[in-house]
């Protein structure tokens, strides 16, 4: 009885041990080194290439071989990836082609310390074919380079779905301040799979997120290329990346900046829609003379302005209106900026209002409205770059608030000094003139860094008494005077 449990015990033991051969032979079978020699062969990972002396010998003199590596499966291609490579410099060479034979285009010649590095197959077969040459007068360790097989690249395609605030439609540019944030959200559609993807973003400022819809915080004025990187779990590391600009504007107003849909407004919108607010009825029959479609925010007499980053002009928004070109005096810092001309004519009714002549470049827009109140009142400064310590001592451009009940023949102007001095450069101005001053109480400074003019007023009221329900008619005026060099430009704030 006992000899018969010795027996099975030890016939136990046997299986277990022819098992554990076996199954150790499978494993060892898997991973195969492949020396080189002639011939084709099949391989993948993980099985590693050697010279013909293995993975710790030399290769031999005199070897000519040439040997064609291919994947197991159709619609593979195979990766090399050299770890270690060395032969006699100049003497000794490897060819590698990109194919199944040597008539495929070469991928490179190596020879020496420099090898191959980590390749990939291009060519449809997926296979590399390898030709080896060593001379009769010596050798070296050779090489050793892991086997890797994987499919090709699948079609990516990532996209900016939206953002906030929105790009501009025309340039495609998300226009910001500083210190303000900007909300994306991106996708991707593969023509294969989707699974394990990783999304990637970078927002040109050092910082960088990781998930598909994600907000950054732009603190520094500048430019930035935002790029979205969408990559799968491929070893070839496919990716593919779009990318969308970020204008970060200066702690300057911005005028006729494209991140404000107002920027966009005809000459009655901007009346309708951002000057004019409570105590009036709707406001019609508009007249103007400007210069510039609502689009062409870049060159247009008048528009929309935001205070922006500079947190110590005293408008939050509002409407402007320039004997030049306005976007010029806000949204990136210019030193001397000097818009010219805008080719409009003069005005006489601001000359009138004035007592001058020789106006040129004259925006005006003029408009009727009802006032619902007994009074009407709004806020204004003009800035000019007649404000240079010099010029405006001779060069009178100026600025009309003109009031009149429809069917009167006479214009009051409400842009005037609380002693009815009329609202032009040289009746305000600094302390640089030959003459006396001219108060220069109502003059706030020169280059206050705010706007790219030379100098500007305080905030100024142009206020009336009116009697409801009676249609009046405003005009608003700016113009040069003595030349159309130097230009000016009047804030009226918001509502």
């Amino acid at each position: 009885m006992v000899k018969s449990n010795s027996y099975t015990a030890f016939y136990i033991l046997i299986r277990k041990s022819l098992f554990l051969l076996i199954l150790m032979g499978c494993i060892f079978s898997y991973a195969q080194d492949l020396n080189m020699q002639n011939g084709t062969f099949i391989r993948c990972a993980s099985d590693r290439f050697f010279d013909s002396g293995g993975e710790f010998g030399n290769y031999s003199s005199n070897e000519d071989f040439t040997i064609t590596i291919c994947p197991p499966n159709s619609g593979e291609i195979l990766i090399l990836d050299f770890t270690r490579f060395s032969t006699q410099q100049g003497d000794d060479i490897m060819t590698i082609y990109d194919g199944d034979s040597t008539v495929s285009p070469v991928v490179g010649n190596f020879s020496g310390a420099v090898g191959p590095g980590r390749i990939v197959a291009t060519g449809s077969s997926g296979c590399f074919t390898i030709t080896f040459r060593s001379n009769g007068f010596g050798n070296t360790l050779g090489w050793a380079a892991n086997i890797e097989c994987v499919v090709p690249c699948q079609t990516i395609t990532p996209s900016i779905d939206s953002t906030v605030p929105v790009a501009d439609p025309v340039t495609g540019q998300i226009s910001i301040l500083p210190g303000q944030t900007v909300t994306f959200n991106g996708s991707a559609t593969f023509s294969d799979s989707g699974a394990n993807a990783t999304y990637f973003w970078d927002f040109g400022t050092g910082a960088t997120a990781n998930t598909p819809a994600t907000s950054h915080q732009f603190t520094t004025p500048g430019t930035y290329n935002v790029q979205f990187t969408v990559s799968d779990d491929n070893p070839l590391g496919c990716s593919e990346t779009v990318s969308i600009s970020v204008f970060v504007g200066d702690s300057i107003v911005t005028i006729n900046n494209t991140a404000f849909p107002e920027s966009f407004f005809s000459p009655s919108e901007l009346i309708e829609n951002v000057l004019v607010t409570g105590g009036c009825s709707a406001v019609d029959n508009f007249e103007f003379q400007v210069r510039g479609q609502p689009n062409e925010t870049a060159i247009k007499s008048y528009g929309f302005f935001s205070r922006g980053g500079a947190i110590n002009f005293p408008f939050e928004s509002g409407i402007v209106i320039s004997s030049g070109t306005p976007f010029l005096g806000g949204n990136t810092p210019v030193p001397g900026v000097n818009n010219g001309t805008n080719g409009l004519s003069g005005d006489t009714d601001l000359e009138t209002a004035l007592s001058t002549t020789g106006t040129e470049d004259a925006t005006f827009i003029k408009f009727n409205f009802i006032p619902t109140s007994d009074n009407i009142s709004f806020r204004y400064i003009m800035a000019s770059e007649e404000y240079n310590q010099n010029d405006e001592c001779n060069f009178s451009d100026g600025f009309a608030f003109l009031l009149r009940e429809v069917g009167t023949p006479t214009y009051e102007n409400l842009a005037v000094l609380p002693d009815g001095t009329p609202v032009d450069v040289t009746n305000i101005n600094g302390i640089n003139c030959p003459a006396v001053p001219l108060n220069p109480t109502f003059f706030e400074g020169y280059n206050l860094g705010d706007t790219n003019y030379g100098g500007r007023t305080v905030v100024l009221t142009a206020s009336a008494n009116v009697i409801p329900n009676t249609v009046y008619e405003i005009k608003l005026v700016v113009a040069d005077e003595g030349d159309n060099l130097f230009d000016t430009t009047i804030f009226i704030e918001a509502g």
